[in-house]
């Protein structure tokens, strides 16, 4: 239960996509687009979110969730879409848009839930510390530095 609501967040962000892209301008029935938003979710969710965000830094796991959607929109389009169209580009543009929208979505709720001292998404990296790593790493070189140059003068 604790993964409920980023996983509730994950879907609506793919669905929400997939439909502007693959709907909107390829005319793809809803039914193809809701299967591809489950699988896709579930399908990002455990690789990029439960075992490369926790191990790596959020670049990589945009990278991540970049290819993986990508490769799941073309992939599951293949499988599922009868209809004529381009997958290739159809799935480029998708996985742009939902790795834009969930790197900015995720970011905002991260800074949120530090603000508030709520943790919304427990499997976040740093989800148990006060500040995120690269403002610890930030102030302990500060500190350093200062006694650096304590030594020095």
């Amino acid at each position: 239960m604790k993964y409920a609501l980023a996983l509730i967040i994950k879907f609506v962000i793919h669905l929400a996509v997939l439909m502007m892209i693959l709907g909107g301008f390829y005319g793809i029935t809803f039914a193809n687009i809701l299967s591809i938003s489950l699988l896709l979710t579930g399908i990002s969710f455990i690789i990029g979110d439960l075992i490369i965000l926790p191990n790596f830094d959020n670049t990589i796991a945009a990278v991540a969730d970049f290819f993986l959607a990508f490769i799941g929109v073309w992939v599951l389009g293949y499988l599922l879409i009868i209809e004529s169209i381009n997958l290739g580009i159809s799935s480029f543009v998708s996985a742009v848009f939902i790795t834009i929208v969930e790197v900015f979505f995720t970011n905002i709720w991260y800074n949120i839930s530090l603000q508030k001292n709520l943790w919304f998404f427990p499997h976040l990296p740093n989800s148990k510390r006060k500040y995120p790593k690269s403002l610890t790493k930030v102030i302990t070189s500060r500190k350093r530095q200062k006694i650096y140059d304590c030594r020095l003068s």
